[in-house]
């Protein structure tokens, strides 16, 4: 199964999070938009110990989130 985390984060926090989602090894994408206080991100898990390394990292920055779980296959 796969894990989305959606995201937003202060623009000022962002490049924090971004280096600690490297440091991990935790894949993300950014979305563009046209506001500029916020940035917004999927970051994925594939298993529990990911995701609680996501939680860990997020809760260290004022965010908000929402988790969708990806049950479909092609």
């Amino acid at each position: 199964k796969l894990w989305k985390i959606t995201v937003s984060v202060a623009s000022e926090d962002f490049e924090g999070l971004k280096k600690d989602l490297h440091a991990e090894g935790l894949h993300y994408i950014k979305y563009e938009t046209n506001y500029d206080k916020y940035k917004v991100l999927d970051i994925f898990s594939n298993n529990k110990a990911e995701s609680k390394k996501i939680k860990k990292l997020i809760s260290s920055y004022k965010v908000k989130y929402t988790i969708t779980e990806n049950q479909g296959s092609l």
